[in-house]
């Protein structure tokens, strides 16, 4: 059963910008001080840990003030344990899918050039990481997504990929869909598989275009042997 992607993703997201603002404190550093503020932060957790961060004179006093914390949901000594350097890119990621909510707010119907089904269905391993897939020897890779739960499961199946989890997003929830682009686009995720068939290699891709959809047109390669 798919799982809606904002409740799998968005606390986590933050909570890796959080975790890198108390690195960054814990070593006097000021660069993140002015990146974030309080209304950036979409969950009641992320701003109480927003709050306890940026209210602390020093990294002993945040930990502290974390650790009076009863936040649902989050293992604060796992937060408080992990390594926060290399989360440098959330930071950035969390404001500004606070800024699209913002302006989603304002008014507008979703992301345009989206595909036409009510939902996305895409696959994460087991580390959370959304599943892309690269023809071989191209520059490029496209991010794995099917229109329907049953066809998702049907290439987890056929692909031996049985331990990915399924999570879906709305195609009109424009945040959620432009932060997933920007979060892949680095690592050089340049298109949208959607319906991949393991067995022909058949898909339709779509283009990224900035943080949104481009030209879609159908598209076939070779699967790996199997």
């Amino acid at each position: 059963m798919a799982q809606p992607l904002k409740q799998v993703d968005l606390l986590r997201h933050e909570l890796k910008a959080l975790r890198f603002m108390l690195e960054c404190l814990e070593q006097g550093r000021t660069d993140s001080a002015g990146l974030l503020v309080r209304e950036d932060f979409q969950s009641a957790a992320g701003r109480q840990l927003f709050d306890a961060i940026s209210q602390a004179q020093d990294g002993a006093a945040a930990r502290a003030a974390i650790g009076k914390l009863d936040l649902e949901g989050v293992d604060l000594g796992s937060f408080l344990r992990l390594n926060g350097a290399s989360y440098y890119s959330y930071p950035a990621l969390v404001k500004q899918r606070a800024r699209d909510w913002r302006r989603a707010t304002r008014g507008g119907n979703g992301m345009n050039g989206a595909p036409p089904s009510p939902e996305l269905y895409f696959l994460l391993d087991r580390h959370g990481g959304l599943i892309a897939f690269r023809e071989n020897l191209a520059p490029w890779a496209g991010l794995l997504a099917f229109s329907s739960d049953e066809g998702a499961q049907q290439f987890c199946r056929a692909s031996g990929a049985q331990e990915a989890e399924i999570v879906a997003v709305a195609t009109s929830d424009e945040i959620s869909l432009s932060a997933i682009i920007n979060q892949v686009k680095p690592k050089g995720v340049r298109y949208l598989l959607l319906d991949l068939n393991y067995a022909d290699g058949t898909c339709m891709r779509y283009e990224f275009e900035r943080d949104g959809f481009g030209p879609c047109t159908p598209f076939r390669f070779q699967p790996p042997s199997h």
